[in-house]
Order: structure tokens, then sequence, then C-alpha cells
């Protein structure tokens, strides 16, 4: 079928969004070290993972507009998490159940 996501496509997808719901279980058990309440060590460890992001360095054989996009999947998907933690410590619902890429 035209159109239909290919094997890789569906591992891609699939190990974003288990890879988002660990980091969002990851995060609110940490937030239990701090009274379950937003706050610096929530920033501080956001700016920590898109650090580690940017100067990850993909394989040589891997394009450029690849890396990047990749690169910027991997941002989008840490900033959801946090977002999601931060939300749901203020005791907002869940907005997002997963993440897209």
């Amino acid at each position: 079928m035209i159109g239909s996501p290919n094997t890789s496509e569906i591992s891609l997808g699939f190990a974003a969004l288990t890879l988002w719901s660990s980091l969002v279980s990851t995060l609110l058990e940490l937030a239990a070290f701090h009274d379950n309440k937003p706050g610096p060590w929530l920033d501080d460890l956001e700016e920590r993972f898109v650090k580690v992001v940017k100067t990850a360095d993909a394989s040589p054989n891997t394009p450029d507009e690849a890396e990047l996009a990749g690169m910027e999947s991997a941002i989008r998907m840490i900033t959801a998490a946090v977002e999601e933690v931060r939300a749901r410590l203020r005791g907002e619902p869940a907005k997002r159940t997963s993440f897209e890429l």
C-alpha cells in the first residue's frame, strides 16, 4: 500500500513511544524527591537532556539532514515529556498518552 509505514518506521515509532513513556515515568518518580513539585531540578534535567542530544554525533554515513531531523525529534520528545511532567505535577490531567515524531 502506498503511504503505509514500513517495518523500520513502525519500529522507530514504537521505540519513541516507549522511550517517551519511560522518560515521563522516570521524571515523575524523581519528582517524589522534590516534594512532587516542578522547579529548577526539572529545568536542569531538561537542559542537560537537550545538551546531550545537541552534542551527539550520528554515524559518519548519516546525511546531515537526517541527523538534524533525528535531533529535532529527540528534542521535541524531551520537551513534550518534561511539559507533561510539569502539567501532572501541577495537578492537571495527563495531556498526552504518547509522543508523536
